[in-house]
C-alpha cells in the first residue's frame, strides 16, 4: 500500500508538470502540428521556435524526454531524434490521449530482478491531449517523460523497510514461540517428575501395605498355631485318652455323644488349618486304638 501510493503521487505529480510543460510550448506546438500535418514523412519540417521553447521548458526539470504525435500516431517531433517519424498507433499513452484521456505509466526496474538496464528504466511517461481550446477536437498527443529515480529509490526503500520490518516481526514471533516452546517443556517436565514422584510414593506405599497385610497374615497364622490350633490338638488328645481309657475299662456306656464331640474338635481343627495353611498343625488320627 505504501509503494502503491508513493507510485500514484508520482504519477498525479507528473501528470501536472505535463500539463505545466504543455502549456509553456502550447504556441510553437500548435503552429508545428498545423505545418507538419500534411508533410511526408520523411519531409517533416523543422521549428526552431518550438525545439527553444522545449529546451527551455526542460532546463531546470526532470523531464528527459518529448514526443509529440500527430492525430494519426506519427511522431512528429522528439528530443530523441531518431524516432522522428515512426507509427506509435500501438502505444498505449497515445492510444489513451487521443481518445481526450491523461494516461501516465512508470516505466520501472526493479533492482531485484535480473533485465537488463534500458534508457527507459524509471520513468514517468505522461501522454496529454493537445487542443487549441479545451472544447475543440484533439489535434495531437503530447507525450513527456520524467526521470523518477528519486521516487524509485523512496518506493525501494519504503520496499525495505516493509520487509525489514516484516522480518523483525516473523523474527520476534519465532523467539516468541521459542519461548513458549521452553516454557511448555519445563512446565511438561515438570509434571512428568511430579508423576513419576507420586508413583515412586504409591509403589512405596504398596510395597509397605503388601509386607504389613503378609506380617499380619504371619502374626495371624502364628498366633492360630501357637496357640488355638495346639490347644485344640491338646484338648482332642486328652479326650481321646480319656475315650480310649473309659472304653477299655469295661463299664457300659454310650460312645456317641462323646464322638460327636470329637467330630467338632477334628472340624474346628481343621478350620483352623483352613486359616493358617501354612501353620504346623498337626494332622488328625480318629483311630481308637
Amino acid at each position: 500500500m505504501a509503494i502503491q501510493g508513493i507510485v500514484q503521487l508520482g504519477k498525479q505529480s507528473n501528470s501536472a508538470l505535463a500539463q505545466t510543460a504543455l502549456n509553456s510550448v502550447c504556441d510553437p506546438l500548435l503552429e508545428y502540428l498545423t505545418e507538419a500535418s500534411g508533410a511526408p514523412r520523411k519531409h517533416l519540417p523543422l521549428s526552431a521556435k518550438l525545439d527553444r521553447a522545449i529546451q527551455n521548458m526542460m532546463n531546470g526539470t526532470t523531464v528527459v524526454r518529448v514526443t509529440i504525435f500527430n492525430e494519426q500516431g506519427r511522431v512528429l517531433f522528439s528530443t530523441k531524434a531518431e524516432q522522428i517519424g515512426r507509427e506509435e498507433q500501438i502505444n498505449e499513452g497515445f492510444a489513451a490521449a487521443i481518445r481526450s484521456n491523461v494516461h501516465s505509466r512508470l516505466i520501472y526496474h526493479d533492482r531485484f530482478t535480473l533485465d537488463p538496464v534500458t534508457e527507459d528504466d524509471n520513468l514517468i511517461q505522461t501522454s496529454l491531449p493537445v487542443r487549441r481550446t479545451p472544447t475543440t477536437a484533439v489535434l495531437g498527443v503530447f507525450e513527456i517523460y520524467t526521470d523518477v529515480n528519486p521516487l524509485v529509490l523512496a518506493t525501494e526503500h519504503t520496499q525495505l523497510i516493509i520487509m525489514a520490518g516484516g522480518a523483525a516481526i516473523l523474527l520476534l514471533l519465532y523467539a516468541a514461540l521459542l519461548m513458549i516452546v521452553h516454557r511448555a517443556g519445563r512446565v511438561i517436565d515438570g509434571q512428568q517428575n511430579i508423576i513419576q514422584e507420586r508413583t515412586r510414593v504409591l509403589e512405596l506405599l504398596s510395597a509397605h501395605l503388601f509386607t504389613a497385610q503378609e506380617n499380619e497374615r504371619k502374626r495371624i497364622a502364628g498366633g492360630l498355631h501357637e496357640g488355638l490350633a495346639q490347644m485344640l490338638s491338646a484338648i482332642k488328645m486328652k479326650y481321646e485318652n480319656a475315650l480310649h481309657q473309659i472304653k477299655h475299662s469295661g463299664a457300659s456306656f454310650e460312645p456317641k455323644p462323646l464322638e460327636d464331640v470329637l467330630h467338632a474338635l477334628q472340624g474346628a481343627i481343621q478350620n483352623v488349618r483352613a486359616l493358617a495353611p501354612w501353620s504346623c498343625v498337626p494332622p488328625v488320627s480318629m483311630s481308637w486304638a
